[in-house]
This record gives C-alpha cells, sequence and structure tokens, in this order.
C-alpha cells in the first residue's frame, strides 16, 4: 500500500464507545466502564498510529516484513 492510513484515535474511540454496550450496576460505574473502553481505544489507535508510521517510512519493513507488522497489531494490548 503507498497510501499511509492513520486513525484519528479521538473518533475511533468515539465509535468504540458508541458501537458497544457497557454493563454497570448504576450509572456511575456504567460511565466509568465507557471510559475505560473510550480512553483504551484511545491508547491503542494511537500504538497502531505509531506502528503505521514506521511501516510506512521503513521500505523494508514495509515489504518484507509486513507479516510482523500485522502480528504486532494483532499484539497491541492494554495491561
Amino acid at each position: 500500500m503507498d497510501e499511509k492510513f492513520v486513525l484519528d484515535p479521538n473518533k475511533f474511540a468515539e465509535s468504540v464507545i458508541r458501537s458497544q454496550t457497557v454493563a454497570g450496576n448504576n450509572e456511575e460505574e456504567i460511565v466509568k466502564n465507557k471510559l475505560k473502553l473510550y480512553l483504551t481505544a484511545y491508547v491503542i489507535a494511537g500504538k497502531f498510529n505509531k506502528l503505521e508510521n514506521r511501516a510506512f517510512y521503513n521500505k523494508e519493513t514495509h515489504k518484507e516484513d509486513y507479516g510482523k507488522v500485522l502480528k504486532n497489531i494483532k499484539d497491541l494490548g492494554i495491561y
């Protein structure tokens, strides 16, 4: 792919929280869970953008190690 793909972390996180139902025992718990989901999605979008940036500008990685980049995207995690 010759075109760099960049996620807008804010828009991505907003779409994630809109598309997911979050459970909780009360309103405060639901809001906290939504916030946690939003922040997790925001951080993962940022990590994805860093990986994409490295892959896009490092032509060797882009051409020869694309599978490794895909593995790194799968391994994105929040602890």
